[in-house]
């Protein structure tokens, strides 16, 4: 038997919700998997009303760093898996319909699904009363009931207007941004970050706070990296701009399932907003700093 991570959650999750997680050994070859234990939590959870079941989702921070791939159990990671499907095609093709069949009929489990039916508790409920509804034949009640579905998951998830709308504002505010760069608007968000990393230094202040002192061309500045900072009169306003601008254009690029929610793509949203333009300086006065110029930009770490 081999414990991994996956087999820790289960204990942890079971000892509050107890047999309300467990392997999936056929698809995962006798494994705990990542997925086995969403999957079967999701279940309990569909179980039991009472649970006030909701799916939350956490998108991962964008940087230079390759992402994290989606997990997979293992019969769907033989499956969709090209580097994989095709040895199992020419050295064990007589095991491809086993794995195939095994995952398609009990191995299928969609968490982007999971939470476009599952937002919010109250869209939870609300799928319990049109639930009921229809079985009443009550198919007004019901309609009605999806729309406040609907509703509540818009909320939450947008639409696919939404979004669109989104790129289309967005994409004329990073036509500005590259054009005074000087560079391509498609390669902008890797330059902004891939610049940080080559001539920034992280550092945290002394209340925990997370910075960037970034050096280029003779020049310091700090940037904050948190909502919190990353707007304050201590951060550069030109490189929270272009920041902000690559951050949200990953957000945008990504996928559904990987991107964050509206509601915080909105607050995002609402903080470009507020990013003072390009031609900002530092609001720092060089009377009471001397680490500043007259123009209030910083020439020496904080």
């Amino acid at each position: 038997m081999i414990w991994n991570c996956a087999d820790f959650t289960r204990r942890v999750i079971n000892t509050y919700f107890v047999g309300a997680t467990g392997p999936d050994y056929v698809n995962d070859f006798g494994m705990t998997s990542p997925k086995a234990i969403a999957r079967s939590f999701t279940r309990f959870a569909k179980r039991h009303p009472e649970a006030q079941f909701r799916v939350l989702h956490y998108a991962q921070i964008p940087g230079t760093i390759k992402r994290s791939t989606v997990a997979r159990a293992g019969t769907e990671q033989l499956f969709r898996s090209k580097k994989l499907l095709v040895p199992m095609l020419i050295f064990a093709d007589h095991v491809l319909p086993l794995v195939a069949a095994s995952y398609i009929f009990t191995g299928r489990f969609d968490p982007q699904g999971e939470l476009e039916a599952h937002p919010t508790v109250e869209a939870t409920e609300l799928g319990h009363q049109i639930r009921r509804a229809r079985a009443k034949g009550d198919d007004a009640r019901a309609e009605q009931l999806e729309a406040e579905k609907n509703q509540q998951r818009a909320n939450v998830l947008g639409t696919g207007k939404d979004w669109k709308s989104y790129r289309e504002e967005f994409d004329l505010i990073v036509s500005q941004a590259a054009r005074e760069d000087g560079i391509a608007e498609r390669r902008f968000p890797d330059r902004v970050f891939r610049r940080l990393l080559a001539a920034g230094t992280p550092v945290a202040d002394h209340n925990g706070a997370l910075w960037v002192d970034f050096s280029e061309g003779g020049w310091l500045s700090r940037v904050g990296l948190s909502a919190n900072n990353i707007l304050s009169p201590s951060s550069d306003p030109e490189l929270a701009h272009q920041l902000m601008l690559a951050r949200i254009g990953r957000v945008l690029k990504s996928p559904k399932h990987s991107r964050e929610n509206m509601a915080d793509f909105k607050s995002d949203w609402s903080r470009l907003q507020s990013v003072p333009s390009y031609n900002a300086k530092y609001s720092v006065d060089p009377d009471t700093n001397p680490a500043a110029d007259h123009s209030g930009r910083l020439l020496t770490r904080p």
